[in-house]
């Protein structure tokens, strides 16, 4: 978060009262649910293939500001998910790999739609 200002109209947009609480609540359910049934796998094609993770997916773009903020609050993984949603890749070359680089990137991103706003 290069940009003071930027970082709090980030945290501002994250914050609870932005997000529909039934959404969240859809979200924070499937969510658990996804952790606890693939906690001991390690292929990503079983973790993202898990039903809860593809309902998730299917929330459709009204979702992403709360992948963000797991990503930017508690490391969670929604590089797939994100790159389904929306059919970007922001993950650059060189972060391949290294998954604390792939969620800057994606949070990047997302900072960069709130710029565009």
């Amino acid at each position: 978060m290069k940009n003071k200002k930027l970082r709090t109209k980030f945290e501002e947009y994250i914050k609870e009262e932005f997000i529909d609480p039934e959404l969240q609540l859809e979200f924070t359910s499937l969510k658990d649910k996804w952790i606890n049934e693939t906690l001991i796998v390690s292929d990503p094609t079983e973790l993202y293939s898990n039903e809860n993770y593809q309902k998730i997916i299917s929330l459709g773009d009204d979702i992403i500001p709360l992948l963000i903020k797991d990503m930017y609050n508690f490391k969670g993984d929604w590089s797939y998910a994100l790159k389904k949603i929306t059919g970007d890749n922001p993950v650059k070359k060189e972060s391949k790999g290294k998954i604390d680089e792939i969620k800057k990137d994606w949070i990047d991103w997302y900072e960069a739609r709130l710029r565009k706003n």
